[in-house]
């Protein structure tokens, strides 16, 4: 039998550092985003930059295409997108560190359990903007953007946080360095971890985290990364599809989104066992697994 791609790559110092500079170019954006927010998205919230309206003629200011939060500074890591990112690209940069030679990434870096994690992780990143918020936002009429280095790069960064990233990771966890499968609740209590934390923290500020008054529609109080999690949040978002809604459904929207939240937690990590160790098995009997 043949020796798996995986493995090849395993000790492939090129493909090393091209994951290497990928983790970096991730760090990068992140830490653009926190500094560079205030400077490059808020000031066009509601209103155009001079002379656009010449050029694009039917140009809008960036709300609501980007977010009605203040995501100024580390109010950045309060989305689940960004700390995913983060984890993700603490992964692929032990692994690419890994690859290239420096073995106390090893730990990290061919942890098939924390590659599994992140895989999960960024995975519903990649999925819930795909599917639950980027049908809701309109990027036809801020064009625009590209007139701007600064704020161009916060539009392409969003897909690449969202996107670009879910897909190569997937690819990586697809590309196993090892036949080494996956222990079901193990993986499973590792993986839910941080997602609970995660979800607790956010209610809690939600709910009774302290003012912000620069909140871009100015009406918010408290601050939630996401408008699905909260009643007073999620009402532009369900008028879409139900005009004039009541209370009442809105109540009923967000108790649902909370129940989906909850399954996507704890039954993904199931999937991805089995998934991943009847893959291995495939695997298995078509080629060669040198390394354990």
């Amino acid at each position: 039998m043949k020796q798996f791609i995986g493995e090849k790559l395993k000790h492939n110092k090129g493909f090393g550092l091209f994951l290497v500079i990928i983790a970096l170019f991730g760090f990068a954006g992140t830490l653009f985003q926190i500094i560079g927010y205030d400077k490059f998205i808020r000031p066009y919230l509601f209103e155009l930059p001079v002379g656009i309206i010449e050029l694009y003629p039917s140009a809008k200011p960036l709300f609501p295409a980007f977010t009605t939060n203040n995501v100024s500074g580390f109010n950045a890591i309060g989305y689940f997108t960004v700390i995913s990112n983060i984890l993700t690209n603490l992964y692929i940069l032990s692994l690419g560190l890994s690859i290239v030679g420096f073995k106390k990434a090893e730990k990290f870096g061919f942890n098939k359990y924390y590659a599994g994690a992140v895989t999960m992780f960024i995975a519903i990143t990649g999925i819930v903007y795909t599917f639950v918020m980027l049908p809701f936002f309109d990027y036809s009429e801020i064009g625009w953007v590209y007139e701007f280095p600064g704020i161009a790069f916060f539009n392409v960064y969003t897909y690449w946080q969202h996107m670009v990233l879910p897909i190569t990771m997937l690819v990586l966890w697809y590309l196993p360095f090892s036949n080494e499968k996956l222990e079901k609740n193990k993986f499973v209590k590792l993986a839910v971890i941080f997602p609970i934390a995660y979800s607790v923290l956010t209610v809690l500020r939600g709910c009774w985290g302290g003012l912000h008054q620069f909140d871009a529609i100015g009406t918010m109080k408290t601050w939630w990364p996401y408008p699905f999690l909260a009643v007073d949040r999620i009402e532009p978002y369900v008028a879409k599809l139900f005009p004039n809604p009541s209370q009442a459904l809105l109540v009923i929207i967000t108790i649902l989104a909370y129940i989906l939240v909850a399954l996507i937690m704890f039954l993904t990590p199931i999937a991805i066992v089995k998934i991943h160790n009847k893959y291995i098995d495939n695997l298995t009997k078509k080629y060669t697994f040198l390394d354990k």
